[in-house]
């Protein structure tokens, strides 16, 4: 039987692989439970779900959703962490340990080498799925949001209001001055919808070219993931005040 020396590992408790407690790993969690937050907070479509859901559903669609956002990554992770490191350790596999680089570990291909060294194929079509689902679903939702953003708080708002021209006539019967205004909104709203579907397309395009950008920089995922947490934090405290403080006018 052969057996893999495993390096000692900086800042775990007598610097061994085999413990929870971890300074750099509690620091990591930190850092990822305030980043979560902030990007949770700041998220328009949960703001326009709360919004739009009725309390005695959004309170258990929100409650579960936190459960599985924590629960599902959490068992995945694990299990396939301990899945690589007993793979390392396996004497069948000597090698293992060198097919995942420093930076195949920044960039989260532990979960699928590991995967497909278990499951074959079945384990990187599972992982696929899984990436395909999670990716599909948050984008529709931010590019939705997004443009809702563009079109009703600030096309709508600021750029293009409805103004009402033939019903304000005051020679013109109210019944006819109504289907006027009606029909002028109609025609208006027709506008606002085709450039929703423009805003909509332009937006779900604009994180291609910036994710292609990022992957020719070959920038680092985890300082971009501080980095976002950063950007997001700063805005929790205007938003919060913005909902809660009472000098707040809607003028």
């Amino acid at each position: 039987m052969m057996c893999v020396v495993m390096e000692p590992s900086a800042g775990n408790e007598v610097d061994s692989p085999w413990t929870f407690v971890s300074r750099k790993g509690l620091e990591e969690g930190l850092v990822l439970a305030f980043s979560s937050f902030g990007i949770v907070f700041v998220d328009q479509s949960f703001w326009q779900t709360g919004v739009a859901s009725k309390p005695i559903h959004g309170v258990w669609g929100y409650l579960t959703g936190a459960l599985a956002y924590f629960g599902l990554p959490l068992a995945i992770s694990y299990a396939l962490g301990l899945a690589y490191w007993s793979l390392m350790v396996d004497y069948k596999i000597d090698a293992f340990h060198h097919t995942i680089t420093d930076e195949g570990f920044l960039n989260g291909t532990i979960a699928v080498v590991t995967a497909q060294k278990l499951m074959g194929t079945t384990g990187s079509f599972i992982i696929f799925v899984l990436a395909m689902v999670a990716i599909v679903t948050t984008a529709s939702g931010q590019v939705l949001s997004a443009s809702s953003i563009v079109i009703y708080d600030i096309y709508q708002t600021y750029i293009s209001p409805f103004k009402e021209t033939m019903s304000n006539q005051r020679s013109i019967d109210p019944r006819t001055a109504a289907a006027i205004r009606n029909e002028e909104y109609l025609e208006y709203d027709r506008r606002c919808v085709i450039l929703r579907h423009v805003v909509v397309v332009t937006t779900a395009m604009l994180p291609l070219a910036i994710t292609l950008i990022f992957l020719s920089t070959k920038i680092d995922h985890w300082w971009l993931f501080n980095f976002a947490g950063l950007l997001s934090n700063s805005c929790v405290l205007p938003i919060g005040m913005a909902i809660t403080w009472h000098r707040i006018q809607g003028r």
